[in-house]
């Protein structure tokens, strides 16, 4: 089952490459100043996806390290790498931390990869002709633990689709997938699941949307 998962898996991987080359290869024939910015900022983010994808793919087999750090911090580094990438596609990022956030508890490359992914899927795969608005969200929901989502009033986004595109990737169908949101799904919830958490649906200031919460330091210190 494991080889048949990191095959389909690699396939999906393979699939959204090619697409991506193929856009870097039409902007890079047309020889213009804004579409050389752009193949450069769609050639950074493609290996930035291409790193996280093969580490959620390599990390099934492997134990994480799991460190206090700031979930604040790293969701702000995460928005800030996709600015250009949102810029491209006319989207705005805007982020809302809680403040006094106490450190949090995970992997940190699992918790940025699977914000990274999910958002820049969110970003690439608006086909609803609106500019994409959306929110990166950092709150202290519940006692010791903290919640970290991602919300759109304009650019949908539910547990419905991350189900439907892990189906389809499970049969190595990607009809109906639009540009690199496959990947961005499917690499959003396998790191997910290495943060031993999982996406539920939730709202932030009225914006519908999706996240996962993380334990605090302290709360594991206690235990």
């Amino acid at each position: 089952m494991q080889i048949q998962t990191n095959t389909t898996h690699t396939a999906t991987l393979l699939y959204e490459l090619q697409q991506l080359l193929i856009q870097i290869k039409t902007c890079n024939e047309l020889a213009d100043d804004t579409s050389q910015a752009t193949v450069g900022r769609l050639s950074q983010h493609g290996l930035q996806l291409l790193h996280y994808a093969l580490f959620a793919i390599e990390s099934q087999q492997t134990k994480l390290n799991f460190t206090s750090l700031s979930a604040g911090a790293a969701m702000h580094d995460v928005v800030e790498e996709l600015l250009p990438l949102a810029a491209s596609y006319g989207a705005t990022i805007h982020f809302d931390a809680s403040p006094n956030l106490d450190p949090i508890y995970a992997n940190e490359m699992s918790l940025k990869g699977s914000v990274y992914a999910l958002l820049s899927a969110m970003i690439t795969s608006s086909t609803n002709g609106v500019a994409p608005q959306i929110t990166v969200a950092v709150q202290q929901t519940k006692p010791s633990v903290q919640r970290v989502g991602v919300y759109s009033g304009t650019t949908p986004i539910s547990l419905a689709m991350l189900r439907q595109t892990k189906q389809r990737i499970s049969r190595m169908d990607t009809t109906g997938l639009s540009h690199r949101s496959g990947l961005g799904f499917m690499i959003s919830q396998l790191l997910a699941e290495r943060l031993e958490t999982a996406y539920a649906s939730f709202e932030h200031n009225q914006l519908p949307g999706i996240g996962f919460y993380v334990p605090e330091s302290a709360q594991l210190q206690l235990l």
